[in-house]
């Protein structure tokens, strides 16, 4: 691994805590939208008079509807661990993120770094400069 390397590592992890606040959020929002789409349908279920078929067809959406609920809250607890150390650490992602811009600004001189000779004037560079 090199400089470069450790600056994209540093770089995706700080993005992987930026973004997940929003990826949480949309979890939470999926477990709720998922939870009221229940509701909805075991009162379908318990309100109205249904033959086979639909009964049927309101058991295969509920279903549906709880398989779509446990893979977002697999999600949620596979985040959580995460979410609780990120949230304990803001201190130190805010730390990260001068670091990284620090590393991003050496990278960045090196780029455009020139020498200029002390006292040696028949060096190439020295034409250069003039030219």
């Amino acid at each position: 691994m090199n400089a470069c390397d450790t600056v994209e590592a540093i770089s995706n992890f700080l993005k992987a805590i930026s973004e997940l606040d929003t990826h949480w959020e949309q979890i939470c929002s999926d477990i709720s939208k998922t939870d009221m789409e229940t509701e909805d349908i075991l009162h379908e279920l318990e309100l109205s008079r249904l033959n086979a078929s639909e009964g049927y067809y309101w058991a295969s959406q509920l279903q549906d509807v709880r398989k779509r609920r446990r893979d977002s809250k697999d999600q949620q607890s596979t985040l959580l661990p995460f979410k609780q150390w990120a949230d304990r650490q803001k201190s130190l992602t805010i730390e990260l993120y001068k670091t990284l811009n620090s590393m991003k600004n050496v990278v960045k001189m090196k780029d455009v770094r020139v020498y200029h000779p002390r006292v040696r004037t028949d060096l190439k560079l020295c034409k250069v400069l003039e030219g």
